[in-house]
């Protein structure tokens, strides 16, 4: 259970999206195939990522999940375990923060964005449909980071990223002026 956390911890996966891995999902190539999404669309995600870097091995095998087991009830399940976590540090005297196997996403795509990784590439990785979904993570990012953001987009490294969009949605807004937009 702990692999599968950590595993969608540092790659933003969901938790079905991380409990539905397969073996032949699994590539060596350094990505892997998404095929249980909420939204039926599958994706390929890689390893290392601006939001964080796992390493996960083929497991032996041509079947089956890669965790060894089907794990059901993952939400809740994850719910309860860091429930017991914050009961043991209160009675410890230590402060927990209590959150969801989702927040672990949201931390995610904010590291992802803070390390200066593209916005349109971290919308792909997360499957959102529109980039407006992912605009969201931009409220959590510093000032310095934005800033930093913007001079990587003034030096070129964003026009990839534009142009996608544009062929996507066919809109024109740079990541500048969504940054600007947000803070």
């Amino acid at each position: 259970y702990g692999a599968m956390i950590g595993f969608a911890a540092a790659t933003g996966c969901g938790h079905d999206e991380a409990a539905g891995l397969e073996r032949q999902d699994v590539r060596r190539d350094g990505t892997v195939a998404v095929t249980r999404t909420k939204t039926s669309r599958p994706r390929v995600i890689q390893l290392a990522t601006p939001g964080g870097r796992v390493e996960l091995r083929r497991p032996v095998g041509a079947q089956g999940p890669v965790w060894g087991r089907r794990f059901r009830n993952v939400a809740s399940n994850f719910a309860a375990l860091v429930r017991r976590v914050a009961a043991a540090e209160a009675a410890a005297g230590r402060e927990f923060r209590v959150f969801r196997f989702h927040d672990m996403r949201h931390a995610f795509a904010v590291r992802w964005l803070a390390a200066g990784g593209d916005i349109y590439e971290l919308q792909h990785h997360l499957g959102h449909a529109s980039v407006t979904t992912t605009e969201v993570y931009l409220r959590w990012v510093s000032h310095r980071e934005r800033h930093h953001a913007e001079a990587l987009q003034d030096r070129g490294w964003a026009e990839h990223s534009q142009n996608l969009d544009r062929e996507r949605t066919g809109k024109s807004a740079t990541v500048r002026t969504r940054l600007r937009a947000v803070g």
